[in-house]
C-alpha cells in the first residue's frame, strides 16, 4: 500500500459535492470511477485523470498498452466503509486480484474538497511507475517522482508541471536536518517519522531539480539506469551527475533558496471518451466490499509468509468474518447479480468458510456458466476444504482453476491459484505451474506478494540474476514491511558472484 497521510494542511484544487448524492460510475480508457460527485464533476474528473495518464505517458515516452485494465477508483463517504483510518488522505493498492485507490471525501469529519485530486495524482504517478517500470527504483526516487507530478495543473491547453507543493515546501523550510545521504541510504536502520517526512521533502525537492534545471537535463535517466544495472546509490549518483551525494544536498540548498521554484508549462492531450451512468444497488454494495475484501487477502498472504501474534490472527478472523456477514447481507438483496454474488463467494472464501463459498460459487455457475472468478473461487474452495492427503480433491479444485483460466486467460489469479495448488500444499510445483507464475508476474508487475513467489521459485533453480531483477523493487519500497524484510533477507542469503542485475526491462 502507497498512502498519504494528514498532516495538518489541506489543499483545494477542485470543488466538489458538499452533500451525499446517488452514485455515479463514470468509465473511460484508463480509470473507472466510483463516486457521488455530480455528472458534469464526475466527467470533469474522470477527463482530467485521462489527460493526466496522456502526460505521464508524453513525458516518459513509455507507449499506451491498451491491454491493461482500467483503474478503479472509489471516492468514499465514509473512510470506515472501506477499512481506512480516519487520518487517511487516500491509498492505491497493488493487487494482482485488481488494483485499486481510494480517496475520501471527508477526513476527521472536514471535507476534503480538492483533496482527491491531488492524491489520485500521487497515487497514480506510483502505479503508473509499477505498471510501466516495474525496476529497481530508490524509495527517494518512487516517492519524489509522486510528489513532484501530483500537483499537476491540467488547463485548457496543456499542463503545468512543477508547481509548488506545500506540504513540501514547510517541511524544507522547518526541517532541514538529516544529511542526504543518509536520508537516501540509511542502510539497516529505519527513519524516524520525521526523517521520513524529510525525505520525502527532500525527493520531491531533487526531483524538481533534475528534471527542471537545465544543468541536470536528462542525468535523470542515466542515474535510473545505473541503479537498475544493480549500481549502489552513491557509485549511481557519482556516475550520472558527477558529484557526491553530500554535494547535491549543498545544489539543492542553493536551488531552494529563492523560494521560487520554476514550473514547465507541457503538452497534456486532449482525454478521451468518458461515459457517465447511475451505479447499481449491487456496484454500491461492491464499493463497501471490494477494498476490505482486497486488504483481508492481502492480511492472510502475510499471516500465510510471517509469524503474526495470537492478537494479529484473532483480528483477521474477525474481520473476515464480519466481511463475510457483511457481503451475504448485501447479496440477499441482490440476489440476480452475479458479480456481486461473486464477490460474496470470495469473501466467504477469505473468511474459511468453504462450505458457503462452494454453494456461492456453484450457483453463480448454473446461472452463469463459464464465470471466471465463479470458477476460481470454487476450486479455491474445494481445495482449501480437501482433508490433508486427499489427491482427488486437490485434483478436482484444479480442474476449477484451469476452467477460470480458460475464460479469462489474461487473469492473474488463476494462474496464482494453479501455482499455489502445489506450494501451499508442499507439492514440487510442475513446470507448468511456474510457468503460469511467471505470466501472472507479467500481467500483474505491481503486486509484491507474487513477485516474491516468483523469486522464490527462481531461487530453488538457482536462476540467481533473475530473482535479483525481482526481488530489487521489493527491498527498497519505500515502506517498510514484511514483504521489504522478506525481499531483503532473500537478496542478503544470494551468492555475492550473483549481487549484480542486468539492467531491467520495462514488464519484468
Amino acid at each position: 500500500m502507497i498512502a498519504r497521510v494528514v498532516c495538518g494542511l489541506m489543499l483545494v484544487l477542485c470543488p466538489w459535492a458538499a452533500e451525499a448524492a446517488p452514485m455515479l460510475v463514470a468509465s473511460s480508457s484508463h480509470f473507472r470511477i466510483f463516486s457521488n460527485q455530480s455528472d458534469a464533476q464526475l466527467r470533469s474528473f474522470a477527463g482530467q485523470l485521462e489527460r493526466y495518464d496522456a502526460l505521464l505517458h508524453h513525458i516518459t515516452g513509455i507507449q499506451d498498452d491498451t491491454s491493461v485494465p482500467p483503474l478503479t477508483i472509489y471516492v468514499v463517504t465514509d473512510p470506515s466503509d472501506v477499512g481506512m483510518g480516519s487520518n487517511i488522505l487516500g491509498y492505491y493498492a497493488s493487487f494482482a486480484a485488481g488494483p485499486f485507490a481510494v480517496v475520501p471525501r471527508k477526513v476527521y469529519g472536514i471535507s476534503t474538497a480538492g483533496v482527491p485530486q491531488i492524491v489520485l495524482f500521487h497515487e497514480y504517478a506510483h502505479h503508473f511507475m509499477l505498471q510501466n517500470f516495474p525496476a529497481l527504483y530508490s524509495p527517494w526516487f518512487v516517492e519524489g517522482f509522486a510528489e513532484f507530478y501530483s500537483t499537476t495543473q491540467i488547463t485548457d491547453t496543456g499542463a503545468n508541471i512543477g508547481q509548488p507543493e506545500p506540504l513540501r515546501i514547510n517541511d524544507l523550510m522547518l526541517n532541514w536536518t538529516t544529511s542526504l545521504p543518509y536520508l537516501l541510504a540509511p542502510g539497516d536502520k529505519a527513519l524516524t517519522v520525521a526523517q521520513t517526512s524529510e525525505l520525502y521533502a527532500r525527493a520531491w525537492l531533487l526531483v524538481h531539480y533534475l528534471t527542471l534545471s537545465s544543468r541536470r537535463g536528462g542525468q535523470i535517466s542515466a542515474y535510473l539506469k545505473a541503479r537498475s544495472g544493480g549500481m549502489g546509490e552513491e557509485a549511481a549518483f557519482q556516475a550520472a551527475f558527477h558529484v557526491s551525494i553530500q554535494d547535491m544536498d549543498k545544489e539543492l540548498r542553493t536551488y531552494f533558496a529563492p523560494h521560487q521554484l520554476p514550473y514547465a508549462a507541457v503538452d497534456a492531450p486532449a482525454s478521451g471518451v468518458v461515459s457517465v451512468r447511475p451505479a447499481s444497488a449491487g456496484e454500491v454494495a461492491l464499493t463497501k466490499l471490494v477494498p476490505r475484501l482486497r486488504w483481508l487477502q492481502n492480511d492472510e498472504d502475510w499471516l500465510a509468509t510471517s509469524k503474526p501474534g495470537i492478537a494479529d490472527k484473532i483480528s483477521v478472523e474477525h474481520h473476515a468474518d464480519q466481511l463475510a456477514a457483511d457481503a451475504r447481507v448485501a447479496g440477499r438483496k441482490q440476489p440476480d447479480d452475479m458479480a456481486l454474488q461473486t464477490i460474496v463467494a470470495e469473501c466467504e472464501l477469505a473468511a474459511g468458510q468453504m462450505d458457503a463459498a462452494r454453494e456461492t460459487a456453484s450457483a453463480i455457475l448454473k446461472v452463469q456458466p463459464g464465470d471466471a472468478r465463479a470458477h476460481l473461487a470454487l476450486g479455491m474452495a474445494i481445495i482449501a476444504g480437501a482433508k490433508p492427503g486427499d489427491m482427488s480433491a486437490v485434483l478436482d479444485g484444479r480442474k476449477e482453476i484451469v476452467a477460470a483460466n480458460r475464460a479469462a486467460p489474461d487473469d492473474p489469479m488463476p494462474l496464482i491459484a494453479y501455482y499455489r495448488s502445489f506450494a501451499d500444499h508442499g507439492l514440487q510445483p510442475t513446470a507448468l505451474a511456474v510457468q503460469g507464475l511467471e505470466r501472472a508476474q507479467q500481467l500483474a508487475p505491481q503486486d509484491e506478494q507474487v513477485r516474491l513467489m516468483l523469486a522464490r521459485e527462481e531461487i530453488a533453480l538457482k536462476r540467481y540474476r533473475a530473482a535479483v531483477t525481482l526481488l530489487r523493487p521489493v527491498a527498497f519500497a519505500p515502506h517498510p514491511g514484511p514483504r521489504r524484510d522478506e525481499a531483503q533477507k532473500l537478496l542478503a542469503s544470494l551468492p555475492d558472484e550473483h549481487e549484480q542485475a542486468p539492467p531491467a526491462v520495462a514488464g519484468s
